[in-house]
């Protein structure tokens, strides 16, 4: 039996896009008499996506904050997934930026990148770039805000396109970084 494979891409609306995967069998069974093969139940191999926003940007790195589980489930604060580990990063200047609609993200002064869980879309090259990074230093940082549509599940995610060293530009002057998190004085989530 000889499979074949169609990829179709429909652009639905600007920035949205359908890529569906059809593969088709042919060839001849030897037994008339046995029963048609059901096709496998398959996941779809896409995810839609709309881009709401793209921004590309110098920034400077201040390192990590923990958030933690806020008790929301059951499952929670062991099992549940919710705490994460971010990289802190807080935006010098703008180089590009654009909104396709009302939805997207507005500029943004500071920026979180998620460390500890995969992100859609996002090379997991960003991480070990990030993990080499010192408080203070600057990189060009390129990010888009994304709204998902996987299934019967809508959600945004804003994954890294690009991270590398850079410098800041002339005449622009940053805040000093803020200051560690003592978690002695920090208040304990309700």
């Amino acid at each position: 039996m000889k499979k074949s494979a169609t990829l179709r891409i429909w652009t639905l609306l600007p920035g949205i896009f359908l890529v569906v995967a059809a593969s088709a069998a042919s060839g001849n069974s030897s037994d008339p008499s046995a029963p048609a093969a059901q096709p496998a139940r398959q996941q779809p191999a896409f995810k839609q996506y709309e881009v709401l926003a793209t921004n590309k940007t110098i920034a400077r790195f201040d390192g990590y904050k923990d958030i933690p589980c806020r008790h929301l489930t059951s499952l929670c604060p062991d099992r549940c997934g919710h705490a994460s580990r971010v990289a802190v990063f807080t935006i010098a200047s703008y180089i590009d930026y654009h909104k396709g609609g009302q939805y997207g993200d507005d500029k943004e002064k500071t920026f979180y990148v998620d460390v500890k869980k995969p992100v859609y879309g996002q090379s997991p090259q960003v991480a070990a770039t990030i993990a080499g990074l010192k408080p203070g230093d600057i990189v060009r940082l390129d990010w888009q805000h994304l709204y998902m549509h996987d299934g019967g599940s809508m959600y945004p995610v804003r994954p890294v396109n690009y991270i590398a060293p850079a410098k800041l530009p002339e005449g622009v002057i940053l805040p000093p970084p803020p200051a560690p998190e003592n978690p002695e004085q920090t208040p304990m989530p309700l």
